[in-house]
């Protein structure tokens, strides 16, 4: 029995550890990764599965494996992946210590939420593994609390397992935790030490319980300094390929232009500028040669879809990402292409529907447009197209595991591999109704009022932009 099967960690689709995602940084950069829907994925510490099914629904030529300490987490997968009659994907209880060469090799290699919450032999573990079992043009996923942010949630986290200590079941902790925060924030001195605590409130009002208890209650909680995970990682014969998020490595406004430094020592400064606390770092095998800096010919062949918000102005639109950046263009050409993106949101354009769509003849500075709304975190790249409906059809049909969610949770895993809440009980009734079989007027009269035609119609726009629908 393990802290995990006492206390649930959330495990939830994770758009940046999606094969699809990875393959497309892969190539970007002059790698040749594994097409997604017919590759090998390993998850290590893959709970219930709550990142891996979601892939196999998406990816039925692909085999995935998931492992983890914890049995109960396991089981529960398990019986997920058994009502939906998934057959390639897999989760074990297994130690990642005791696993060996019998696996095979695997095109991707997923260790989320890991690497700084175990000892150091398991932590050395963890890049042996990726050392061993990545293919040869293979990419592992490795996410990790880093420094210099971290020190100021450290703060935060010794105040709290201080003052959990004086409470027994893993219920109170969390909740004397946040109560502790929050009281703080109202009676600390200090202008910026209060500004803090009060963030810090807020958000551990967000997070589920099971992360803050599994997070910041933890007793192992190591961060490390990029530059000292690089190294660690190049002991076991890998190479930094990109953080997953890309956006976040990018100097948008220049402040170390000044630096003379190689691009490792420019990403470890950027930290330092951003107070960066949590890194999702990408990993190859060492020897591959990698293209630096990326140039804008390797987006060719590849989909482009856009979740950025635009907020437009005369002169300009501000395109807000979701990776904390944000992108200001007064380019006509650039804001055609962008909201082009945006409003086909989930839909995957590729080079082509982008061309035609913008009204632009020359593709070269289409590409460029599109590397600079990349790096300025507006744009995201794909490497297969979109899994979902553009629209709901005459019979909509919602993914099964959404239709399975919606029956205990407002919370659905979407194609896209994010999440989406149904927003009322009636949108989790209409999900569950989903499965090809009904039109409209069936739709209707299953719902009963207060449906009508009209929260009809939205709701489905809703699920649709989503991601939800399966075309």
């Amino acid at each position: 029995m393990t802290a995990y099967d006492e206390v649930a960690y959330p495990t939830n689709p994770k758009r940046t550890t999606h094969p699809d995602h990875l393959a497309a940084m892969g190539r970007i950069f002059g790698m040749s990764p594994a097409p997604p829907d017919r590759c090998r994925v390993l998850e290590v510490g893959c709970g219930t599965g709550g990142n891996l099914i979601p892939m196999a629904l998406t990816l039925p030529g692909a085999s995935l494996l998931g492992i983890d300490l914890a049995p109960t987490a396991i089981q529960r997968g398990a019986a997920t992946i058994s009502r939906l009659g998934l057959r390639n994907v897999e989760l074990r209880v297994a130690d990642l210590c005791a696993v060996g060469p019998d696996l095979g090799r695997f095109d991707y290699l997923i260790v989320h939420g890991l690497y700084s919450w175990v000892p150091t032999p398991v932590r050395d573990r963890i890049l042996a593994l990726a050392g061993e079992f990545l293919a040869p043009q293979g990419i592992a996923f490795v996410s990790y609390n880093c420094y210099p942010g971290r020190h100021i949630r450290n703060l935060f986290r010794e105040i709290m397992r201080y003052h959990a200590t004086h409470f027994a079941e893993p219920e109170q902790k969390v909740a004397q935790s946040r109560a502790v925060i929050r009281f703080l924030s109202d009676v600390a001195e200090g202008g910026v030490y209060r500004a803090l605590l009060r963030e810090e409130a807020d958000s551990l009002a967000k997070r589920p319980a099971g992360a803050v208890y599994h997070d910041d209650l933890a007793e192992i909680n190591d961060p490390v300094l990029f530059t000292d995970f690089v190294r660690h990682a190049a002991s076991h014969g890998l190479q930094y390929l990109s953080d997953s998020e890309y956006a976040t490595t990018h100097d948008s406004n220049n402040a170390l232009s000044k630096m003379d430094a190689g691009f490792l020592e420019h990403e470890q400064y950027l930290d330092f500028v951003r107070c960066r606390s949590f890194r999702q770092t990408l990993l190859c095998r060492a020897g591959i040669p990698l293209e630096r800096p990326v140039r804008a010919e390797r987006l060719s062949g590849l989909w482009f879809s856009s979740m950025a918000r635009a907020a437009a102005s005369d002169r300009e639109t501000v395109y807000e990402s979701n990776y904390g950046t944000s992108l200001r263009t007064d380019h006509p050409l650039t804001r055609r292409i962008l909201d082009a993106l945006i409003q086909a949101y989930p839909w995957r354009m590729d080079l082509g529907e982008v061309l035609r769509l913008s009204g632009a003849a020359d593709e070269s500075t289409v590409l460029e447009i599109l590397l600079g709304s990349f790096t300025g975190g507006a744009v995201d790249i794909h490497s297969i197209p979109a899994p979902c409906a553009r629209a709901a059809g005459e019979r909509p049909l919602a993914s099964p595991l959404a239709r399975l969610q919606a029956m205990e949770s407002p919370m659905l895993a979407t194609l896209t591999h994010v999440n989406a809440l149904a927003e009322d009980d009636l949108g989790r009734r209409l999900v569950q109704l989903l499965d090809g079989t009904r039109d409209r007027a069936a739709l209707l009269a299953e719902l009963g009022p207060p449906a009508d035609a009209d929260s009809l119609e939205e709701a489905l726009r809703f699920l649709a932009r989503s991601g939800v629908l399966v075309s």
